[in-house]
């Protein structure tokens, strides 16, 4: 059974225990922390990255763009975006966990920057996130992002508890 509360930072899944540990970690605002919700904070917005499947021998040069990869082969020549399921199979692989394979200039997979990470909340992922991926993050990005996320959550709120009354009633989007 999931439950859905309101944070102050936005919406909290929870499931029902049933003596099993949850596989993604939960941020302390209450966001799984993955590495899709670590990209769309926009601090990885422009480094670059490579995907290398050891075992097939395969590299393939990108750009995180979004929550996606944009892809520096000399076919894409960086006009192509791709999830980054699309992105190892544009590389020629197939695994299960793609993000296992999509490496930062550090030699760090995405997928253990995230476990880094542990349970930050994606309010201060920024404070710690260089020391983690070796460079400089993009918190223009990141900024941006909060804001964003800031005037969501103003928004309705505001939209709905102002006067007692909802004054609005159209709900934003993301």
């Amino acid at each position: 059974m999931i439950y859905f509360f309101l944070l102050t930072g936005g919406l909290r899944f929870e499931r029902e225990k049933m003596g099993s540990e949850p596989s993604e970690k939960t941020a302390s605002d209450g966001l799984n922390l993955n590495v899709k919700t670590l990209l769309s904070t926009g601090l990885l917005e422009g480094i670059s990255v490579r995907y290398i499947h050891h075992g097939k021998n395969k590299e393939l040069h990108g750009i995180i763009k979004g929550v996606d990869y944009c892809c520096g082969c000399t076919e894409c020549n960086f006009n192509q975006v791709f999830s980054a399921r699309k992105f190892e199979a544009h590389a020629g692989s197939k695994s299960s966990h793609s993000n296992n394979h999509i490496f930062l200039k550090n030699g760090k997979s995405l997928h253990n920057v995230v476990k880094k990470l542990g349970d930050l909340s994606l309010e201060s992922i920024g404070e710690v996130i260089e020391g983690v991926i070796g460079e400089r993050p993009n918190f223009e990005s990141y900024e941006a992002w909060k804001a964003s996320k800031r005037g969501y959550w103003g928004t309705v709120l505001h939209s709905t508890c102002s006067n007692g009354g909802v004054k609005n009633n159209s709900i934003p989007t993301v």
